[in-house]
């Protein structure tokens, strides 16, 4: 797995006072698409935090029944195949230090969405959250084109971090070519 850090204010972990770890998943199906989630009209990974005694595998099984009402077993989850670190100083005005990981794993399914069995959180809530499949081969054009929605958001962080992901992605493929598992 490749790992990333980003640390532009030169963070320890000594000055850090809360960890998060999360993981996001890369959802695709038999026809080439890719699952993703929108909040407030910008695109997103499926995923969320890892849960004490969770590892990012049974995370990302969790959160895709949550977010989307799939059941995928585990066998149908690869990676993480790239991790990004990310020290954050006065993260989000809150007068706190964060260190941030996100693990990006790769799934695969063609079960249906259910809405039924979804389970969103608060935040999912209380903001408009849509599952949308966007062929892989355009959601390079469609994040970009997505990025004047989040720019009135502040989110096109969220965008940039994607399309830099669906690099290592290509990466990670190339690099796994003739690898197979479960269905």
């Amino acid at each position: 797995m490749k790992v990333e850090t980003v640390n532009h204010n030169n963070l320890t972990m000594a000055d850090i006072d809360k960890q998060r770890h999360r993981v996001k998943v890369i959802l695709l199906n038999s026809k080439g698409q890719v699952l993703l989630c929108k909040r407030n009209g910008v695109y997103n990974f499926v995923g969320g935090h890892i849960e004490d005694g969770e590892g990012p595998l049974e995370c990302a099984q969790r959160e895709v029944r949550e977010e989307t009402g799939i059941c995928i077993r585990l066998g149908n989850f690869r990676g993480p195949f790239y991790k990004l670190q990310c020290y954050e100083q006065n993260y989000k005005n809150l007068n706190a230090n964060y260190f941030t990981t996100i693990q990006f794993i790769e799934g695969k399914t063609d079960a249906p969405v259910n809405v039924d069995n979804m389970q969103l959180d608060e935040n999912e809530i209380e903001h408009v959250f849509e599952l949308e499949y966007i062929p892989l081969e355009d959601l390079r054009r469609v994040l970009e084109e997505n990025k004047t929605v989040a720019r009135k958001d502040n989110k096109e962080y969220i965008l940039n971090e994607m399309l830099h992901v669906l690099d290592q992605y290509d990466e990670y493929i190339e690099k796994s070519k003739g690898i197979d598992y479960e269905r």
